[in-house]
Order: structure tokens, then sequence, then C-alpha cells
């Protein structure tokens, strides 16, 4: 899916708009309450007011109410979430430093294959041997804590995935770990940074710390 369809379609989706506009609005004034050192002495309702003798504690309030609505509106974004993941870690694994594939001589590179536990076969490059492959995910656990899941199709049958964690590579190559670390950070900063449509989903996570940080 393209930037731009993604872009309408977030935008089109009401139950994220109603929950982005409360969160804003609630984040917003407990925002300024914080760092105006504003004290609310009054609320004009519809029909009848009411003076709190108390303002701190309407901050408080507030303040719940915040995290509250930061938690519904990560429900409601997490599926544009979860689109956004499975587009930078599929570049990051079909990075060159990760993954590549010489049609000239057939062989196999990348971090990868060097990760790969022993129980993940390649030798079907070798002997071109026709319903067998392996493909390969990522796992995002802790971020220096992630894994590479590897899962070996033969006719068509799958396999038990098998797990390598990125952290193992530490202990073969300090300077290969932190080249995929870089790799990884900067497939994710380009997928965020270049969609139009990240700034309109993150926005109300970062207004919404703000307001809840100015107020510690």
């Amino acid at each position: 899916m393209s930037d731009a369809t993604n872009k309408i379609k977030i935008e089109d989706d009401k139950q994220l708009e109603h929950s982005r506009r409360n969160l804003l609005i609630a984040s917003l004034v407990l925002l300024a309450l914080n760092v105006a050192n504003a004290k609310l002495e009054k609320v004009n309702g519809l029909i009848f007011e009411m003076t709190f003798e108390t303002p701190e504690r309407l901050k408080l309030l507030m303040a719940v109410g915040v995290v509250f609505l930061l938690l519904r509106y990560f429900n409601h974004a997490y599926k544009y979430h979860d689109e956004t993941y499975r587009k930078w870690t599929s570049k990051f694994l079909h990075d060159d430093l990760m993954s590549h594939y010489c049609e000239h001589s057939d062989q196999i590179s990348g971090l990868i294959y060097d990760l790969a536990p022993d129980g993940v076969d390649y030798s079907f490059i070798d002997t071109k041997e026709e319903g067998t492959s392996v493909s390969h995910s990522f796992k995002r656990k802790l971020v220096f804590n992630s894994t590479i899941v590897y899962s070996t199709f033969k006719n068509g049958n799958p396999y038990p995935d098998i797990e390598a964690n990125i952290s193992v590579l530490w202990l073969k190559s300090k300077h290969d770990y932190f080249r995929l670390i870089r790799c990884m950070f900067r497939h994710w900063f380009e997928e965020v940074i270049h969609s139009p449509s990240m700034l309109y989903l993150y926005s109300p996570y970062l207004i919404g710390a703000a307001a809840l940080v100015t107020g510690l």
C-alpha cells in the first residue's frame, strides 16, 4: 500500500479520528495547566457551573484521563503501527547487509545467514532442490533482544520455525552487531520520516507524553 493510500485510510478512520481528537484536547488542556501554572477554578457547562476548591485534584484527574485516552488511542492506531512495522522490517531484512544472493555464483551472504542456527539448512540453494525454501521474518522484543525467525518449507509443508536472537552476533562480532542495529534503526527512521501519515499518527503520543511529563 502506498503512503498516499495509507494516509487516506488513516484519515478516513472515524474511530481513530474521534479518539485522536479527545486525546489532543485533554493533553493540551493539561499541558496548559502545567506549563502556564494556571488555576482552573470554574468550569462552564451547558446548563450549570461548577466551582473547584482544589484545582490540583482536577489536574490529577485529567492526567489519569490522558493516560486512559493514550491507551484507547493506541488501541485504534495499532493496526497502522503494525502496517508500518511490516514495511520497515521487510526492507530491513532485504537490505544487502542482511541478505544478499549472487546469481552468478549462487552464493548467499549477509548477517541473516551468519546468525542462522544449526537447524537451518540452506543446502537446497547449491543442490537446486525444488520445492524447498527458507523465509525470514523479524520478531521485535526489546530492541537489542529481537530475533530473526527462520521458516522452512519443503514441498509446501511448513517445518517448525527456528529463532536466532540478534544478541548472539555480539559474541561473534561486535562490529557486525552494531552494523545490524544501525541498519535496523535506519529503516525504521526512514519509514517514519518519509511517510506523510506518520506525523498525524504519532503527534498525539508526543503531546500526551509532554502533558504528563510537565506535570511531574
